[in-house]
């Protein structure tokens, strides 16, 4: 779109285009594509680009869940 309105416009990559996000988006302030590797990163990523602990693999802390229903 930007050429055709006449502004040039240089050849995006994934990780060009993963900067570019994590320089916008807060959230993603610590995601680098190098980083990433071939299994990614457990969200969220931090700002200093570590990752979060898996804390559920086979079952919950609390069961199933734990739900509430309200009168509407």
């Amino acid at each position: 779109m930007m050429r055709r309105m006449g502004y040039p416009q240089a050849g995006y990559s994934a990780d060009v285009i993963l900067k570019e996000i994590a320089g916008i988006v807060p959230f993603f302030k610590g995601v680098r594509w190098d980083e990433l590797g071939n299994s990614g990163k457990q969200w969220p990523v931090r700002e200093d680009g570590s990752d979060t602990k898996i804390l559920h693999t086979e079952t919950f802390k609390r069961g199933k869940g734990k739900f509430h229903s309200w009168e509407l």
